[in-house]
């Protein structure tokens, strides 16, 4: 089957008009070959796995709603042009069920000839019928696109975070995220690393943690989904699992070869009570990815703490991810950087749902966003 982008060709002008609509079976070919040229840098065709994975992610999902489809536009011709992913979510105000939105993979060919494409893309979505409206991992266009229809971006889930081990080590696996290359200086920055610990006696390695008060674990997944399910309660805005959608939110979670296998921790009260969890991928010599950090009430610190002390007995160089209102405050005071390379958008016309937000009483990353996805952090071949 051939993608209409070949069709057209890369170098073809874009005809005027178009239509904006849900996406159909039909599309993922295209939308996979736009999403290969648009994140992958790549002309190649999209592998079978990817376009398979489209489809089950968006078209195939648990909580599928027809007015929660992802969105194609297509140019006059009825080409692909541009694609906003979907993930719908069900979830919880209270005793209130709401309707949730997560806009992700956001697209557009040839968007210096498209400018008007993902403002159309945007305004079909937000003119839908969630309650609720995010983007955990927008970057600067789609922020400049947001600010431009009135909305703002949310500064407590915006920052991004690195607690580094190893500096050299760290600075090379950021470098051969650009050049593949950078990975022959691995021995070098083990080597530099290694003097630096012996000279400055470890100044990077983290504190053990206080385990006075609670115990934690390595968990497997099928042991972390409960804990997932009772600590998500303690959140007034929250996502509604049922154990069959956590479980295929896990399964896809699980696969994320670019940063490495999944690491699961609980930490328990001695009642055996889960009082928090930790889950991150990471491998021995490369920064490590944080997908969720949960905690109740007064364990926030204990359980980054253990993290930070798991990964680094892991061989990590380092550890990241995407900031949220309980775990900031604790991070600010372990030797961690701040940046923004993401940012996330909220949109909804109930006040209540903004205020639990902005108070820091909302689960809405992680597990309960978008990037759980393989989009992120995973291969296709």
């Amino acid at each position: 089957m051939q993608s209409t982008l070949q069709k057209h060709g890369a170098g073809a002008q874009a005809p005027r008009g178009g239509i904006v609509r849900p996406v159909e079976h039909r599309d993922l070919v295209d939308v996979a070959a736009l999403f290969q040229k648009t994140f992958r840098n790549s002309r190649d065709p999209a592998p079978a796995s990817l376009i398979e994975y489209f489809g089950e992610l968006f078209l195939n999902h648990p909580w599928l709603d027809d007015g929660l489809r992802s969105k194609v536009y297509l140019d006059a011709d009825g080409a692909v042009a541009g694609f906003l992913g979907i993930v719908p979510a069900r979830m919880k105000l209270g005793d209130l069920s709401i309707t949730a939105a997560y806009a992700g993979s956001y697209m557009v060919d040839r968007p210096q000839d498209n400018p008007l494409v993902g403002a159309r893309l945007l305004r079909a979505f937000l003119s839908g019928p969630q309650d609720l409206f995010v983007s955990e991992t927008a970057n600067s266009i789609a922020l400049g696109m947001w600010q431009k229809l009135g909305h703002h971006m949310e500064p407590s889930y915006s920052l991004n975070w690195l607690r580094m081990f190893g500096p050299a080590r760290a600075a090379i696996d950021l470098a051969a995220h650009k050049v593949a290359a950078a990975r022959l200086l691995a021995p070098i920055g083990a080597a530099t690393d290694w003097a630096i610990d012996r000279a400055l006696r470890k100044p990077l390695a983290p504190a053990k943690p206080d385990e006075r008060r609670y115990h934690a674990e390595d968990a497997d997944v099928a042991t972390l989904a409960p804990v997932l399910q009772q600590l998500s309660e303690t959140f007034a805005l929250r996502p509604d699992w049922k154990p069959e959608v956590l479980d295929w939110l896990l399964a896809h979670a699980s696969r994320k070869a670019l940063f490495g296998d999944i690491h699961c921790r609980v930490l328990r009260a001695p009642d055996g009570e889960p009082a928090g969890c930790a889950v991150y991928y990471g491998r021995p010599g490369a920064i490590a990815w944080v997908l969720q950090l949960l905690a109740t009430p007064g364990a926030i610190e204990t359980v980054v703490d253990d993290m930070l002390f798991d990964a680094y007995g892991r061989g990590c160089a380092g550890i990241r991810g995407n900031g949220d209102p309980q775990s900031l405050p604790v991070l600010m005071n372990r030797k961690t950087l701040f940046f923004s390379r993401s940012v996330m958008l909220v949109s909804s016309r109930n006040p209540a749902i903004l205020s639990e937000l902005r108070s820091g009483r909302a689960l809405v990353t992680g597990l309960a966003g978008e990037s759980w996805c393989r989009m992120i952090g995973d291969t296709f071949t």
